[in-house]
């Protein structure tokens, strides 16, 4: 259903400028993050909440991967797989949110939404995907609520999320300010499925890593 769209979701604007629009929201994502220029940008998509008979677009979001040989030998099971039948792949999502490689997500608000709506809203998509770690869910919320305290999550606003190779921690930044870490595989894992998984919050973003990773797979 979203494979079309995955051409019209990533338009790369001009190869000096390396930055990929995110087409229903008009959000620019850098290729390469500045502050990070080992990981690469994987695919970006929209999230979109239906309010009464309307659908609105709340943001956009990105996913940021490091391409390393590591990542790429925990992919080889998926080669020669089209894009479609990866779609439909509920391993691919443990493979790329389940795994401890570095990996980062972005997301840039499209509209004006309160803090306590937004923190309740993640901490909703993570709670059905996150087994026995209630506590770090608690501390992955009081972060958000520390960053938007005074301010909301008013449209532009940015929040990257940060998972290192191998250290089962998540950090958090709000317009580019830290907020803090949390340290807990399970909340690693069930954050990025949240866009990854099958039941996506993001299916377009889900449908543009699953064209990304069959293209780095050819």
């Amino acid at each position: 259903v979203y494979f079309a769209f995955v051409i019209l979701a990533l338009t790369i604007v001009g190869s000096s400028s390396l930055e990929v629009k995110e087409k229903a929201t008009g959000h620019m994502y850098t290729q390469i993050p500045e502050d990070d220029k080992k990981l690469e940008l994987v695919g970006v998509g929209v999230r979109v909440k239906k309010i009464g008979p309307i659908k609105v677009n709340v943001y956009s979001a990105a996913l940021y991967l490091e391409k390393s040989s590591a990542l790429l030998n925990s992919l080889k099971a998926f080669k020669g797989i089209s894009t479609e039948k990866l779609q439909s792949s509920e391993d691919l999502s443990n493979a790329l949110g389940g795994s401890t490689h570095t990996k980062s997500i972005v997301l840039k608000m499209a509209r004006d939404v309160g803090s306590n709506t937004m923190v309740e809203a993640l901490a909703e998509s993570v709670k059905p995907r996150i087994v026995g770690d209630s506590s770090s869910l608690s501390h992955f919320q009081s972060l958000l609520s520390k960053g938007l305290a005074g301010i909301g999550a008013k449209k532009n606003t940015e929040f990257r999320f940060r998972s290192v190779s191998l250290s089962n921690q998540l950090s958090v930044a709000i317009n580019g300010v830290e907020q803090g870490v949390v340290n807990s595989g399970a909340l690693c894992r069930a954050f990025f499925n949240v866009y990854l998984d099958q039941d996506s919050v993001s299916p377009p973003l889900r449908a543009s890593v699953c064209h990304t990773i069959s293209k780095w797979l050819l």
